[in-house]
């Protein structure tokens, strides 16, 4: 059985928390997201770890958003480990 956690990779600078949180929550409530950058580069992606309320929610944004464009960026989404 698939975790509620996701990773999301590849975010792009401008992304926010707020605006990654309304794209997510179309697949279903969220428990928690948190976003983080690797440094203060403007070339350097963000990235997010995103615990939905049920596995399935995850299963979902996982399955229709790796590789699709947001922001200007292309996402990696994977189950977070």
């Amino acid at each position: 059985m698939a975790g509620r956690t996701i990773f999301v990779g590849g975010l792009a600078e401008q992304t926010t928390i707020e605006a990654l949180r309304a794209m997510l929550s179309q697949f279903g409530a969220i428990e928690d997201a948190r976003l983080f950058r690797r440094s203060a580069s403007p070339d350097d992606r963000g990235f997010a770890y995103v615990t939905f309320h049920s596995s399935d929610a995850a299963m979902h944004a996982r399955r229709l958003l790796n590789g699709v464009e947001f922001q200007g960026a292309r996402l990696r989404v994977d189950y977070a480990r």
